[in-house]
């Protein structure tokens, strides 16, 4: 079976993806924010102004992670669960660093009209964000019969 044969990931599989990827990247950061805390001999924040630490516990760390994940695996956690890779939309082989830097980068468009970028996967025909679109790749789901 080659990889056209594929289907892409629905969107409801997307989201149920992403609500458990949600739960495992928050509480990474969550873990990271309090182990710097107590390395570094802070007292955790209750409300207190954005500092170095929460930019590394809450956007650099999953940056980073989420990136070597997709490069490494051609997935996360929630995905692997329901059997969908990420893929590069035109030859459908493991998508480059590149390509995973600017799938990240692109959530931020995505988001920020009213999260349409994200609402686009319901009615794309290749079920594609504007994250994808933007790094050329799509979420396939692995079959049975691969």
């Amino acid at each position: 079976m080659t990889w056209t044969d594929r289907r892409y990931a629905s969107f409801l599989t997307r989201v149920a993806a992403s609500l458990l990827d949600s739960i495992w990247l928050t509480a990474f950061s969550s873990v990271l924010g309090f182990g710097l805390y107590a390395a570094m001999g802070m007292p955790t924040p209750v409300a207190q102004d954005f500092n170095a630490v929460e930019l590394v516990a809450s956007f650099l760390a999953p940056l980073v992670l989420v990136i070597a994940v997709w490069r490494l695996k051609q997935t996360t956690p929630g995905k692997a669960i329901f059997r969908c890779r990420i893929v590069d939309a035109a030859t459908g082989a493991a998508p480059s660093t590149g390509q995973c830097i600017l799938r990240y980068l692109g959530y931020l468009p995505a988001i920020f009209p009213f999260g349409l970028g994200l609402l686009w996967v319901a009615i794309d025909p290749r079920r594609q964000g504007w994250h994808d679109k933007l790094a050329r790749t799509v979420v396939v789901q692995d079959t049975d019969e691969a």
